[in-house]
């Protein structure tokens, strides 16, 4: 049975496109949010590392300390980092994916219930005003130590109006700040790292060589599991701030580098600062010190203070304050921009009042940092006692907020991974994939129901109402948040073919990767190497490279970059020139019986690559060609693995590339029909019929490459199977899209699999911009796919005149869309319609050679 191939495509196969145009991709400002893409991959590297370096680590550890003891400091610190790592990976994986958009409050509006997604949001909302009210209160305390003569709300109004005249100022301000902050934060760990070994084996003159002397005295643990178990709360709110980088992303110029990298330093991050802490601070310092409870200020009360003191240095204090105001600063500063980038996201998803969502034009959300910050306003409650009373109170609020909006991450991810296979995507085809999944997120899930249903037990016995209320306060909350939003708005839990899995996707606005901008050669990996901040392993502590953005390549100054640097801007353009012109594709789809085409023109237009459609596939192998043309037979081309198409025909398609001519590349162009089967049975075997007809029609017709037309089947499997097939007899495989890009993707991804550029089996996407297709952005679809993409419009013709394309809209269209990026060139459907309509072929031609060179 032959079939004749359809002209057009068909509108109501047209599925969602998938991402934001590239125009939304490389503005400043947010399109969506309104906030300014500002910061750099070094602020947020910095900011995961070092941000969450506040003054609850160095002053309430010592807390922790004095409940549990050493050993136990390091067991909480630990399994809490365990939980932190597996909730940073699911992160990761959301975040690197849709950088845009409100991070893990608004993907629990798509993933799972918009009332879900407010629970979460006002939950996360509620950590970081506390954190930020204990905050105010602690720097008004250190203050304080140092001159008591303004009272604590007279400092709480000075550092109130400060921290938000900064805020005004913008996102690259504060990254810019708590980049510096935190650069101090590590350097004092550091030094104190350092001081503490020293310390302990009797390097201070006048002091002994204690050892792991307070390991026995007063003991490893001071309260049993008890003790481990407050740990657990303390620790908790000292790693309030891990995922704060999921927020940050919307704002980051290029978060497709700084998100993956920020995550792959968790585990860094978890040894340096947290379990490094908990180590030397037990190491130090006492559990039984009286300083730990009783401490006249915030810092006569670290563990940091202590330890100097012991070893004969009783002005120490004064340092550990300075160090503590320069986190206090910091926390401060993160604090109210969390809040506040959290408190604007769900205003602008309808979670709170609206004119909370207002951005000025330069990208600052003004109503939303007030608003924050007058939360702040809390630590006024503490007036009329010391700051320090406040601090156990609201540590514990933000420690169970912490592990409900840490367990409600890793059910969005699960709830993600469900919607992502559900819809036909591929687990390949995600640019960065969580660790150990399923078992590392349903880890994170159940650790953290586990964690927020236990970390008040210690109030049941003896009973105390107080706490007991402070601790699960937020488990009813949660759900009169939840419960009442979705009764007032009318919400339902989405079914996974309802996930939204398209909005949120952006490309880095310094893209270097991407698909309109040529990847950097080797030279400059070792520049970004070198340059980085520290020595030490690359992305695994505190190592990234710069951006490419010429101020911040200050370290460009070691002489031996230089060689390297001069390739980079001298050699490599003129390579990067030749290389585009050798790889500009003009195209065009030959429809009309190719014994009947005008050769001639073809060869000489322009065109430098021409597809024959079409050619199908028998369901025992044999191929035919498919003239589409009145008076013209179908011929049986290949049978039985041999030729059997005629001389003429051979002839006439060999003649595309030999004589005067332009076209260095013909390719066959078919359907799916038959192939599920083929591939089944009897296989991709080079005894195959099918192998063989292929193997035959390659050499009569001189073939290049063969181009999936796939309409209807879209079976990756059985389509990996073929093209694997048709590249071991020596094809070029491509691709003619128009809609499910689902199946594109994990197409390509399969297929070149282990492959690089020159030696891509799937090498070249013609996408159809016409009809069905009519609404493609080449630039986003180029994104989507990884590949660069010749976009096809159809030339004037007369069977569905609204979608003819005249050679000055043809033009147009070019144009705009090759100044946006992402084309690897241009190309017609088709040619039949040209001389069917008496059109030029010079001048449709002309078009893309001037566009296209």
């Amino acid at each position: 049975m032959s079939f004749k191939m359809s002209t057009s495509k068909d509108p109501s196969a047209l599925g969602p496109l998938d991402v934001d145009s590239d125009r939304m991709d490389f503005q400043a400002i947010d399109p969506d949010s309104g906030v300014k893409r500002g910061l750099k991959t070094r602020h947020l590297s910095m900011m995961a590392l070092a941000g969450i370096i506040g003054p609850g680590l160095l002053v309430g550890s010592g807390g922790a300390l004095a409940n549990g003891g050493p050993a136990a400091l390091i067991i909480g610190f630990g399994l809490i980092g365990i939980v932190a790592f597996s909730v940073m990976q699911s992160v990761g994986e959301l975040t690197t994916l849709y950088p845009s958009g409100g991070a893990f409050t608004t993907l629990a509006d798509r993933m799972v219930d918009p009332a879900f997604g407010a629970a979460v949001g006002w939950n996360y909302f509620i950590i970081w005003f506390t954190v930020l009210a204990n905050e105010y209160n602690v720097v008004s305390s250190i203050l304080s130590f140092w001159s008591d003569k303004v009272p604590l709300w007279g400092y709480f109004l000075l550092l109130w109006s400060a921290f938000l005249a900064f805020q005004f100022l913008g996102v690259e301000s504060f990254g810019e700040a708590e980049f510096w902050l935190a650069l101090l934060k590590v350097a004092g760990l550091i030094a104190y790292y350092i001081f503490a070994i020293v310390y302990a084996s009797g390097g201070v003159v006048g002091a002994d060589a204690i050892g792991f002397r307070y390991w026995n005295d007063p003991g490893a643990f001071t309260n049993g599991f008890a003790g481990v178990a407050k740990v657990f709360v303390f620790a908790s709110t000292f790693y309030a701030g891990v995922e704060s980088v999921a927020v940050a992303a919307t704002e980051t110029k290029n978060p497709g580098v700084a998100v993956p990298l920020a995550i792959r330093q968790v585990f860094g991050r978890i040894i340096f600062v947290y379990l490094g802490a908990a180590f030397f601070f037990g190491l130090t310092c006492p559990a039984n010190a009286d300083g730990l409870i009783n401490g006249a200020s915030r810092a006569l009360k670290s563990p940091m203070t202590i330890a100097i003191q012991n070893a004969g240095w009783e002005g120490g204090v004064h340092l550990i304050n300075a160090f503590i105001l320069v986190t206090c600063i910091s926390a401060i500063n993160s604090s109210i921009y969390i809040a506040s980038r959290t408190v604007l996201f769900m205003a602008q998803d309808g979670k709170a009042p609206k004119f909370l969502g207002r951005t000025d034009r330069r990208g600052v959300p003004v109503p939303a940092i007030i608003f924050a910050n007058l939360f702040g306003a809390l630590a006024l409650l503490n007036v009329s006692s010391s700051a320090a009373n406040a601090y156990d109170y609201i540590i514990n609020l933000s420690g169970v907020s912490t592990f409900i909006v840490w367990g409600s991450i890793s059910f969005i991810h699960i709830r993600f991974r469900e919607a992502w296979q559900a819809q036909g995507y591929q687990i390949d085809d995600l640019p960065f994939k969580s660790l150990w999944y399923p078992w590392n997120a349903w880890f994170g899930l159940l650790a953290n129901i586990a964690l927020t249903l236990l970390q008040g037990w210690t109030t049941f016995a003896p009973f105390n109402a107080g706490n007991f209320v402070d601790a699960y306060i937020l488990l009813p909350v949660f759900v009169l948040i939840f419960v009442g939003f979705k009764l007032w708005n009318k919400t339902r839990f989405w079914r996974l073919d309802e996930v939204d899995l398209l909005s949120g996707r952006r490309r880095d606005l310094e893209d270097t990767t991407g698909p309109e901008v040529e990847a950097k050669p080797q030279s400059w990996d070792l520049i970004t190497t070198l340059s980085s901040y520290l020595p030490t392993a690359k992305g695994f502590l505190f190592v990234q490279p710069p951006e490419i953005d010429r101020e911040e390549n200050c370290n460009m100054k070691f002489s031996a970059l230089f060689g390297a640097l001069l390739f980079e801007l001298i050699f490599q353009p003129f390579a990067f020139a030749l290389g585009q012109a050798a790889s500009n594709i003009r195209s065009i789809y030959l429809f009309k019986d190719v014994l009947k085409s005008d050769t001639t023109s073809l060869k000489t237009s322009g065109f430098n690559s021409v597809i024959m459609f079409g050619v199908g596939i028998l369901g025992n192998g044999d191929i035919m060609y498919y003239s589409n043309t009145p008076g013209s037979s179908d011929v049986l081309a290949a049978s039985n693995g041999t030729y059997v198409g005629g001389d003429a025909l051979a002839a006439k398609v060999q003649s595309f590339k030999t004589g005067t001519t332009g076209i260095n590349r013909v390719e066959i162009s078919m359907n799916s029909q038959h192939v599920k089967d083929l591939m089944a049975n009897p296989g991709p075997g080079s005894s195959t019929p099918l192998y063989r007809n292929f193997a035959a029609l390659k050499t009569a017709w001189g073939l290049d490459a063969v181009n999936n037309d796939d309409e209807s089947l879209y079976d990756v499997s059985s389509t990996v199977k073929f093209a694997k097939m048709l590249g071991e007899i020596g094809y070029k495989y491509t691709i003619a899209p128009y809609t499910n890009s689902g199946f594109w993707v994990s197409l390509i991804s399969q297929t070149n699999s282990g492959l690089a550029d020159p030696n891509l089996l799937l090498d070249r996407v013609y996408l159809q911009c016409y009809d069905g297709g009519a609404g493609n952005n080449p630039s986003s679809w180029a994104n989507t796919l990884g590949l660069k993409v010749v976009p096809l419009v159809w030339v004037t013709n007369d069977s569905k005149p609204s979608q003819g394309t005249t050679v000055a809209q043809a033009r147009t269209k070019f144009t705009s869309w090759n100044s946006v990026g992402g084309l690897a060139g241009g190309g017609y459907w088709n040619d039949y319609d040209i001389e069917k309509n008496g059109l030029s072929y010079s001048q449709y031609g002309g078009v893309l050679t001037s566009i296209f060179p």
